[in-house]
């Protein structure tokens, strides 16, 4: 049985800074520069879950107008919310697309970033369809660059499942992206999201954390569905219970989610609930409907524009404005709960 005692592992607790020392910006970094930001690029078409339409293109700015930004551009957008935070900034390179697909555009962003005494660290997520690409790989140059994380999404192990899923019969090349992304030194992460079959795939989930030497992260989905949420939080509770029932410690974390650290041998599970809420701003009209990825990353779109909060449209600024001031940046952080 688990000794919640115990502390969890490194790897994941070193990602878990305050929000007193660190602004959390995730950069839409999707569409290569110049091109129309109304373009979803990416070679998949995910559908977490067919009854509910839950789907991976869920951000909300798809109704840009003008072109995607340059690294140079979005470069000056993370050197001012540093600036007028006080902080040093963490980036995530995530977006309603796949930035692997910008390759050589993507690796020099990676090491602009890397070159910024501002940035503290810089976290990649990718389908991982392009991570063993070229000679080197894809990978291997990101790693050069300077990228300290990659979070792989995928949501099953079985190659006719993740063709439901994504669209595409690529879990081979996908596996293979996890290797190359491991062979290159960078702290590899794999997001899961947390469906009623992914229970029956538990113990080939360890097995690849074993294998591989990756951190299994499990994520429960949001519904403003009141019976669709309550067959979510049944979910992530069951694996709760199987994980701790096996595991051979465990800890738990209180921020940004309420998660739990599970080692089973030499396999790292963790397992992240979204259904608490700990963003500072208590009195926001807009809290109930508050998704996870919200809660502690301020969002930039493609063509520059900042929403500090995943389900608001009311505070956003775009940031490539010939006049824009200081105090209208902060009052948007400040209401979207990032100072």
């Amino acid at each position: 049985m688990g000794n919640s005692s115990r502390q969890a592992p490194l790897q994941v607790v070193e990602e878990k800074t305050s929000r007193k020392d660190i602004l959390n910006i995730r950069v839409d970094r999707t569409v290569p520069a110049g091109i129309s930001a109304t373009k979803r690029i990416c070679n998949e078409n995910c559908i977490f879950d067919h009854a509910t339409g839950a789907r991976c293109n869920d951000d909300l700015f798809l109704n840009e107008q003008g072109p995607a930004l340059s690294n140079e551009g979005f470069a000056k957008i993370i050197k001012d919310l540093a600036s007028v935070s006080g902080k040093k900034v963490r980036v995530h390179i995530a977006g309603d697309g796949e930035p692997t697909l910008l390759n050589n555009e993507l690796v020099e962003f990676v090491k602009m970033l890397k070159g910024m005494d501002i940035v503290t660290s810089v976290k990649l997520t990718t389908n991982g369809t392009m991570l063993s690409s070229g000679t080197p790989s894809l990978a291997q140059r990101l790693g050069e660059a300077g990228l300290d994380n990659i979070n792989l999404s995928l949501h099953t192990l079985k190659p006719d499942t993740f063709k439901e899923i994504t669209g595409i019969d690529a879990l081979d090349i996908v596996l293979r992206g996890i290797d190359s992304a491991v062979a290159s030194g960078i702290k590899t992460s794999i997001n899961c999201v947390l469906r009623k079959e992914t229970l029956d795939e538990l113990g080939p989930f360890i097995e690849l954390s074993k294998n591989r030497g990756v951190t299994i992260k499990f994520f429960s989905l949001l519904s403003r569905t009141e019976s669709i949420q309550k067959e979510y939080d049944a979910l992530i509770d069951k694996l709760k219970s199987s994980l701790a029932a096996s595991a051979d410690e465990y800890s738990g974390y209180a921020y940004p989610y309420d998660g739990m650290v599970y080692r089973i041998g030499n396999a790292v599970i963790d397992v992240k609930d979204s259904r608490a809420n700990r963003c500072p701003n208590v009195s926001c009209s807009y809290r109930s409907m508050c998704i996870e990825g919200c809660r502690y990353e301020a969002r930039v779109s493609r063509t520059g524009i900042l929403q500090p909060c995943g389900v608001r449209s009311d505070n956003k600024i775009n940031l490539t404005k010939p006049v824009i001031t200081r105090n209208e940046i902060a009052a948007a952080l400040v209401s979207g709960g990032k100072l």
